[in-house]
């Protein structure tokens, strides 16, 4: 796999060269501009894997260039946003962006959300195709919101956290135990011990997580698959 090129737009010095130490370990090429103007003409100008950008940028908003990069590009979108900017993730959602991140975060964490999106973009692009196409679903973590075709779906916590999990591993079939290991939730961990138990509540959350996806958009819940005997995998369709 190709070194994953990355655009982050940022007046801040402290971001630019955190994303910049992150692209280090994390083996990303990265770019990085100071004004929403420059920043933008960038993303349109060269092809990226994903872009992030500041939500109050001087000149040019974050939820601005989002819908731009999102009209005009196949990159990934992330919005970098202070933790009392809540409005602005909506708005970002809205206009396309892929994730939402809350500043200051962890290099850690920074690392695993945009290589999520990276994996992912890869994972659908195939070899006969140079272009990726966005998925249709969409994953708020700070709200435990999915968003299908920019319409919102509010999610359990565990639905959510199990939605997570088969997104981030498109195509792959992930058993009943393997979606409680990846989940953070402790309720579902003490289960572990009891097999019956801890499968039925995985059936009983993917059914409940079906039918709020097929309420927002009729046949979205066919996404989730059930493959006799091994688990579940999420097979998500592109947007035409």
């Amino acid at each position: 796999m190709k070194r994953p090129s990355i655009l982050v737009i940022s007046e801040k010095p402290s971001v630019r060269n955190q994303v910049m130490r992150s692209g280090l370990k994390a083996n990303w090429t990265v770019r990085v501009e100071g004004d929403g103007a420059g920043g933008l003409l960038q993303a349109l100008q060269e092809p990226y894997d994903v872009v992030l950008a500041e939500s109050n940028l001087k000149d040019i908003d974050g939820c601005t260039i989002c819908c731009e990069v999102k009209k005009q590009t196949e990159a990934s979108f992330i919005l970098l946003r202070a933790e009392e900017q809540k409005s602005s993730s909506i708005q970002a959602f809205e206009n396309g962006a892929d994730d939402c991140i809350s500043w200051p975060i962890s290099e850690k964490e920074l690392v695993l959300r945009v290589n999520a999106l990276v994996y992912r973009s890869f994972a659908v692009l195939s070899p006969l195709h140079k272009s990726r196409r966005p998925y249709l679903l969409k994953l708020d973590p700070a709200h435990l919101i999915c968003w299908i075709h920019n319409k919102p779906v509010v999610l359990a916590p565990m639905e959510f956290e199990l939605l997570s999990c088969l997104r981030n591993c498109p195509n792959q079939v992930l058993s009943r135990n393997e979606l409680l290991i990846r989940t953070r939730s402790s309720a579902f961990r003490k289960n572990l011990r009891s097999p019956s138990i801890h499968a039925r509540t995985i059936d009983t959350h993917i059914m409940n997580l079906r039918a709020k996806l097929e309420e927002a958009l009729p046949g979205s819940s066919k996404w989730i698959q059930t493959v006799r005997g091994e688990g579940y995998r999420l097979i998500e369709r592109l947007q035409r």
